[in-house]
C-alpha cells in the first residue's frame, strides 16, 4: 500500500513496517537497501489500508489494529516502534480491511463481515483504546466460514465473498436496511452462488466480478442486485462468466472497461470485455478474452495493477510484468497475445503490485520489498483533438447561438498521457460569422502541446424587415399583396411570407409579416395600409379615400377627397372653396367643377361633359390637369395658385385664362375646336394644337 510518500507492508515475520516510498530516507547502498522509518510488534498482519492519516490492519488473532499513518502517535524508540490508536475484536482476519465513509469493514474467518467507526469513537471505550462494531453481518449456511475476501464498497453497499459456502454477498454499508437488534446484524440485501472464493470482489460500472478457486470461474453480476436477480430473499445469476482455469485466488482489476485476471494453475493472463459484450456470447453468457499473455506462472493472490495504461502482473514464477492495458502495443495475431512492455525479476510474487510516485512496488516471497522506478516514455507526439459541439448546427450549417466545442483530448496509444491540469476542455464561441474559430490547447504529460481549431457559422441577429403594400391605398373589396422585402446580411433569408391582406372593410389596417434566417431567427414586423370607402349610390361626401361606382361626389370646404383609379362618379363632382380633389384614372359621367380647389390632382381620367378649375388662391398649392380625356370644354379660370395642364385631349374648347399670380403651364394639350391662353401670368408651354384658333404655346 503506497500512500502520502510511504509505503506499507507486512511480512511473514508478523509485523507491519513503513518505507520511505522515494528510497531516500534509511536508504543507502548499491543497490539501494532500506530499513523501514517505523514498524509494529508482531501480530501477523493482513495487507494494510490507508485513510486519513491511519493505518488499518487485520490480524489472524481476531484484531483489528489502527495506526497512526505519519509514525507518531502511540510511536517511540530506535529503530521506532508503534502501539495501535486502537483495536477491534472482531474474528480471525486474514484479508485486508475497507476504509470508506469513515467506516472500516473486515471479514473475518469466523463467517461475519465486521463494521467499526474508522475515528475509533463510536462503540469505543477503555485505555487502551478497544471499540466493539456498529453492526455485523453474518453469512449463511453451515459451512459459512473462512472469509478470505476483501470487501468492496462502492455506492453505498459492500461486497464479500465467502471461502466454504461459495456465495458473494451484498449489505447495506450503512448499516441500516436489513439491520435490526442489539448489538445491531444485519441482512443481506441480494447474495449469488459461486463457489469457493479466496479472491476479493472487484466493482465498477455497476457490475461487480468475483473469482472463484476450484471451479476457475469469473463471475460478473449486477452490483444493484436488479438483474438477473429474484425471489425473497434475493438471488442473482451472473450476467456472464468465463473460465480460467483452476486455483483462481487472484483478485479481478477493472479499468477502462476491460477486467483482468488468471489463476494460479497456469501460464496465462487474460484480458476480457468488462461489458461482456466484446468476445462474449451464448445463453447464459459466456466470453472469451480480448487478449492474452504467457507468464511465468499463474497468480497466487497477487491481482493485477492498472495504472496509465499499464497493468502489472507479479507471477508466482517471481517475474513482475507491464503489459499494454489496451492489448495494443506489443500485441498481435488472431487471438490476440501480448509481449510485456518490460519485466522484472523477483521472487515468487504473493502481493499485489502497487503504483504510485513514478515507482512500482511489489513484495516477493522472500521477504523483500521490490522498488521499480517506471521507464519513462519516449513522446514526442502532442495530443489531438475530436471536437464536437453542443448545440448541433442545423440543416443549412448554422448555430444561432454562441456554441460550445469539446475538445474530447486523446493521446496516442501508449503515450504519457493527458495533463488534464493543461488542457482546455471546453470552449465557448464568441461573436457572429461565418467563420468564428475557436482554439484550445492540450499537453500531455511529456510536456507536448496539441492545438485545436474548431470553426462554426453563428448568427445570432434576426432578419430585417421593410414591409409594404401594393397597392395602398387599395380599393374596397380590391387586391393588393403585402411584401416583407426581408433582408439579412449573414447567414440570408430562408423564407419569408405575409398575411393576407384584408379589403373587405374600410380604414387604416395592418398586415403582419415574418422572415426566418438560415440560422433560424425569426423576426415579424407590420405594414399599414389603407382601404378605400365605397362611393354611396347617391351623393358622397368625399373627405378621404373612395373607390368603386358612384352617382354625385361632393367635397366640402377643407377637405381632401382621393379616388382611387377605377372608380367612376356616374353624375358631377364638386370640390367646394379650399377642398382639394386628387383623382388619376377615375372615370366622371358629367362635370367635374373645382371651386378655389388649389392643389387638386385630376390625371388619367375620363371627364364626359367639362372640367373646370378657377378661383384658387395663391399659395394653395398646383392645380395639375393631365392626361385627361375631356368631352366637352376644360376651363382653368382666374386661379391666383399656379396652374399645370399638360398631355390633355379636350373635345370641345380648351380656355386658360387669366391666372396670376401663380401662372400656367400649358404643354401639349389637344382641341377640338379652340385653344385659348391669355392672361396668365406668367405662362410657359409648348406643343398645344387646336382644330380651330389656337392661341396656346405652340
Amino acid at each position: 500500500m503506497v500512500a502520502g510518500g510511504v509505503v506499507y507492508a507486512t511480512s511473514g515475520d508478523g509485523k507491519l513496517y513503513a518505507f520511505d516510498a522515494a528510497g531516500a530516507s534509511g536508504c543507502s547502498g548499491s543497490p539501494k537497501v532500506c530499513a523501514p522509518l517505523w514498524t509494529t510488534d508482531a501480530f501477523f498482519p493482513t495487507g494494510p489500508v490507508v485513510a486519513d492519516g491511519v493505518v488499518y490492519v487485520g490480524s489472524g488473532d481476531g484484531t483489528l489494529y489502527a495506526f497512526d499513518a505519519a509514525g507518531v502517535s502511540g510511536c517511540s524508540g530506535s529503530p521506532k516502534v508503534c502501539q495501535p490508536l486502537w483495536t477491534g475484536r472482531a474474528g480471525p482476519i486474514i484479508a485486508s480491511p475497507a476504509v470508506v465513509g469513515g467506516v472500516v469493514y473486515v471479514a473475518s474467518f469466523d463467517g461475519s463481515l465486521y463494521a467499526f467507526d474508522a475515528a475509533g469513537v463510536s462503540g469505543c471505550s477503555g485505555s487502551p483504546t478497544v471499540c466493539q462494531p456498529l453492526w455485523t453481518g453474518p453469512t449463511r449456511g453451515s459451512n459459512a466460514h473462512d472469509m478470505r475476501s476483501s470487501p468492496a464498497v462502492v455506492d453505498g453497499v459492500v461486497y464479500v465473498a465467502d471461502r466454504d459456502e461459495g456465495d458473494l454477498y451484498a449489505f447495506d454499508a450503512a448499516g441500516v436496511s436489513g439491520c435490526s437488534g442489539s448489538p445491531k446484524v444485519c441482512q443481506p440485501l441480494w447474495t449469488a452462488h459461486t463457489g469457493f472464493v479466496e479472491s476479493s470482489p472487484a466493482v465498477a460500472g455497476g457490475v461487480v466480478y468475483v473469482g472463484s478457486f476450484y471451479d476457475g470461474t469469473l463471475y460478473a453480476f449486477d452490483a444493484a442486485g436488479m438483474s438477473g436477480c429474484s425471489g425473497s430473499p434475493t438471488v442473482c445469476q451472473p450476467l456472464w462468466t468465463t473460465n480460467l482455469g483452476f486455483g483462481l485466488s487472484s483478485s479481478p482489476a477493472v479499468a477502462g472497461g476491460i477486467v483482468y485476471d488468471a489463476s494460479n494453475s497456469g501460464n496465462i493472463f487474460s484480458a476480457f470485455d468488462a461489458a461482456g459484450v466484446s468476445g462474449c456470447s451464448g445463453s447464459p453468457t459466456v466470453c472469451a478474452p480480448l487478449w492474452t499473455a504467457h507468464i511465468d506462472g499463474g497468480l497466487d493472490y497477487s491481482s493485477p495493477a492498472v495504472a496509465s495504461g499499464v497493468v502489472f502482473v507479479g507471477s508466482e514464477g517471481g517475474t513482475l510484468y507491464a503489459f499494454d492495458a489496451a492489448g495494443v502495443l506489443g500485441c498481435s495475431g488472431s487471438p490476440t497475445e501480448c509481449a510485456p512492455l518490460w519485466s522484472a525479476r523477483t521472487d515468487a510474487t504473493r502481493s499485489s503490485p502497487a503504483v504510485a510516485g513514478g515507482f512500482v512496488y511489489v513484495g516477493s516471497s522472500d521477504g523483500t520489498l521490490h522498488a521499480y522506478s517506471l521507464p519513462t516514455p519516449t513522446d514526442s507526439t502532442p495530443p489531438a483533438a475530436n471536437p464536437t459541439q453542443l448545440p448541433a448546427v442545423n440543416g443549412s450549417g448554422w448555430n444561432n447561438t454562441d456554441v460550445t466545442v469539446s475538445w474530447n483530448w486523446a493521446d496516442e496509444s501508449g503515450g504519457s498521457g493527458i495533463d488534464s491540469s493543461r488542457c482546455t476542455t471546453s470552449s465557448l464561441s464568441s461573436g457572429e460569422g461565418d467563420a468564428v474559430t475557436v482554439n484550445a490547447s492540450c499537453s500531455d504529460l511529456a510536456g507536448n502541446v496539441g492545438n485545436g481549431s474548431y470553426t462554426v457559422k453563428v448568427d445570432k441577429t434576426a432578419p430585417t424587415l421593410a414591409p409594404t403594400v401594393s397597392p395602398n391605398p387599395v380599393a374596397f373589396n380590391g387586391s393588393a399583396m403585402a411584401s416583407p422585402n426581408a433582408t439579412d446580411t449573414l447567414s440570408g433569408v430562408a423564407s419569408q411570407s405575409c398575411a393576407p391582406v384584408i379589403t373587405s372593410v374600410a380604414g387604416v389596417h395592418s398586415v403582419l409579416c415574418t422572415a426566418t434566417d438560415n440560422a433560424g431567427n425569426t423576426a415579424l414586423a407590420s405594414a399599414s395600409y389603407t382601404v378605400a370607402s365605397p362611393l354611396n349610390a347617391g351623393t358622397t361626401t368625399c373627405t378621404g379615400i373612395y373607390s368603386g361606382g358612384g352617382k354625385d361626389v361632393t367635397v366640402p370646404t377643407g377637405a381632401t377627397c382621393i379616388l382611387l383609379p377605377g372608380t367612376t362618379v356616374s353624375h358631377d363632382t364638386i370640390v367646394q372653396s379650399g377642398g382639394k380633389l386628387i383623382a388619376n384614372g377615375v372615370g366622371f359621367g358629367h362635370d367635374v367643377s373645382l371651386t378655389g380647389a388649389g392643389g387638386s390632382t385630376v390625371c388619367g381620367s375620363s371627364i364626359s361633359h367639362d372640367l373646370t378649375a378657377q378661383g384658387s388662391v395663391n399659395g394653395s398649392g398646383t392645380t395639375t390637369i393631365c392626361n385627361d380625356d375631356v368631352g366637352h370644354d376644360l376651363n382653368i379660370r382666374n386661379n391666383g395658385g399656379p396652374v399645370l395642364v399638360t398631355g390633355n385631349t379636350v373635345g370641345h374648347d380648351l380656355n386658360v385664362q387669366n391666372n396670376t399670380p401663380g401662372g400656367a403651364t400649358v404643354n401639349s394639350n389637344g382641341s377640338g375646336h379652340d385653344a385659348t391662353c391669355q392672361g396668365n401670368s406668367p405662362q410657359t408651354g409648348n406643343g398645344n394644337s387646336a382644330v380651330h384658333n389656337n392661341s396656346c404655346p405652340l
